[in-house]
């Protein structure tokens, strides 16, 4: 019974310890893709893939959003990036903002 119970601590340990990813990271090479008032929707979903989420805002225009978030063993070396995008009345990107947030992370947005 104590080989098992070695066998549980162990797995349980290795799973505890072990990284963990959602998403795709966003590049700069990426973000340098996105014109204003020229790319589309459908655009942005062969840049980053399909976003996370996605709906209308108040002004009936629709808005996205793509993730990734890491996190290293033991919950060490967290990163998390958001992509926020604004498209105007004919589905091409009005505004984006780009999160990051790691240590020393840059925000950057247009």
């Amino acid at each position: 019974m104590r080989y098992m119970e070695l066998v549980g601590v162990v797995g349980l340990s290795v799973a505890v310890a072990s990284c963990a990813s959602s998403g795709n990271k966003i590049s700069q090479s990426q973000i340098d893709q996105i014109k204003i008032g020229e790319t589309t929707f459908n655009q942005m979903v062969e840049i980053f893939g399909s976003p996370v989420g996605q709906g209308y805002g108040s002004e009936g225009h629709l808005t996205a959003n793509w993730m990734y978030v890491y996190v290293g063993p033991f919950g060490s070396g967290m990163e998390q990036q958001v992509l926020a995008v604004y498209f105007d009345d004919k589905d091409k990107v009005q505004k984006y903002n780009l999160l990051n947030q790691a240590p020393n992370g840059p925000r950057l947005g247009r």
